[in-house]
């Protein structure tokens, strides 16, 4: 007969509903899930002895494989291991986890020692992968999980707050969503956060609008002198709008309509400001959203004169280099 095994591989970028993916399997499936930690595993012998040790009826789960091993490229014998284990296209090694042994142990006369398992590799970064791990026959089926669509969102937006599909706001949302890549673990923790569903979106607007800040400053960092950011890990400071201000009052203080926020955002626009330096201000606060915001004005106002004091300090400079 045919064994019944199914290898998956879940890509995509984290926060997308990977590990969700999985656990929704085994839900409905009614399986159990093994969680495999590749790095605890010294040698192919492990390998099998933990496959025989599988119950029939279950999910076996590598989360971030390409982070839990390295592969480096196949034939490389003998060099430099930036790893804890070596996977080597040679001979098999009980030793040792080598790439022979992960193959046999995915797809491999061992991998038919029961009935019904089902095999799930998931990575953030598919093509950091052996394309000896990728080829059909190993893992059955490549699944991309990707950012956000307008589909998931309405999807989401009903599960928490009973959103109809004819909101005032969705097309307004939709559009951010189209010029920002946002994951869907991003929108129910924005959604979650929030009581009501007008709320719950609005928040949604100002984080979007937020992260298309950080969209276009991240561009520009890019293309400035000689900086370099990884494509993967983009590390920058990050300047407060108003809209994300709002957002943050909202979680810290549960302001509304103030008459100060107007002051507050106008001195945002004119003295740069980052997220963390609202956040630690607004959070500090126990007197309640009027302390709060009259203790971030007071901030704003010094950190405003600070800033002219550099001007004209580099503007004295300036004079003095030319009076030699």
């Amino acid at each position: 007969g045919r064994a019944w095994k199914r290898g998956y591989l879940l890509y995509g970028p984290p926060g997308t509903g990977k590990s969700s993916l999985v656990a929704a399997m085994a839900n409905y499936l009614k399986f159990d899930i093994y969680d495999l930690e590749l790095t605890e595993v010294k040698s192919n012998s492990d390998l099998r002895r933990l496959l025989v040790g599988m119950s029939n009826r279950s999910i076996l789960v590598v989360e971030d494989i390409d982070c839990s091993i390295d592969l480096p490229q196949r034939g490389d014998q003998g060099g430099e291991r930036r790893g804890r284990h070596s996977f080597t296209g040679g001979e098999d090694n009980e030793d040792k986890v080598t790439l022979s042994g992960l193959l046999n142990f995915v797809d491999g006369l061992w991998s038919t020692s029961g009935e019904e398992r089902i095999i799930v590799f998931t990575t953030n970064y598919k093509e950091r992968l052996d394309p000896a791990l990728l080829r059909p026959g190993r893992m059955d089926m490549h699944i991309h999980m990707g950012y956000c669509t307008s589909e998931s969102f309405r999807i989401l937006a009903r599960n928490y707050h009973f959103v109809e599909d004819d909101h005032t706001m969705y097309l307004e949302i939709e559009k951010l969503m189209e010029e920002v890549p946002i994951t869907p673990a991003e929108v129910a923790e924005v959604l979650m956060r929030n009581d009501g569903a007008d709320a719950a979106l609005s928040d949604l607007v100002g984080f979007l609008e937020a992260k298309r800040g950080e969209v276009g400053a991240n561009k520009g960092v890019k293309h400035h002198g000689n900086n370099k950011v990884d494509k993967y890990e983009q590390t920058m400071v990050l300047y407060c709008t108003p809209e994300y201000f709002r957002g943050v009052s909202r979680d810290y203080q549960s302001l509304k309509d103030r008459a100060m926020i107007p002051e507050v955002e106008q001195l945002l626009s004119e003295v740069p400001t980052t997220i963390e330096e609202v956040t630690d201000v607004v959070g500090r606060n126990n007197g309640g959203a009027d302390a709060a915001i009259r203790d971030l004005i007071g901030f704003l106002k010094a950190k405003r004169g600070d800033a002219g004091e550099n001007n004209g300090a580099n503007q004295d400079g300036n004079h003095n280099g030319d009076n030699k």
